[in-house]
């Protein structure tokens, strides 16, 4: 609609917020999966999968490479 490629459209947020659009999605995933996280009922392959990781290691894989704890150690800091 607005006639840029996926690589300038990139160049620029990165340019203007320092982070890709890549970078952003995966932040905003991740939110998304705390507040998933803070409910004991749910599973967290349920919670992978609803944040759009098909495969529950990877999510846990960049889960804590984001924030520094698995999915199951956030569950239980945050759930108490």
């Amino acid at each position: 609609a607005v006639e840029l490629s996926q690589s300038y459209a990139n160049s620029i947020v990165k340019r203007e917020t320092g982070k890709s659009i890549f970078e952003h999605l995966m932040e905003y995933r991740l939110d998304v999966a705390k507040k998933m996280l803070m409910n004991p009922d749910s599973r967290i392959s349920e919670v992978a999968e609803s944040v759009g990781y098909e495969n529950k290691s990877y999510f846990a894989l960049m889960f804590r490479k984001q924030v520094g704890v698995s999915p199951s150690e956030f569950r239980a800091r945050f759930t108490r």
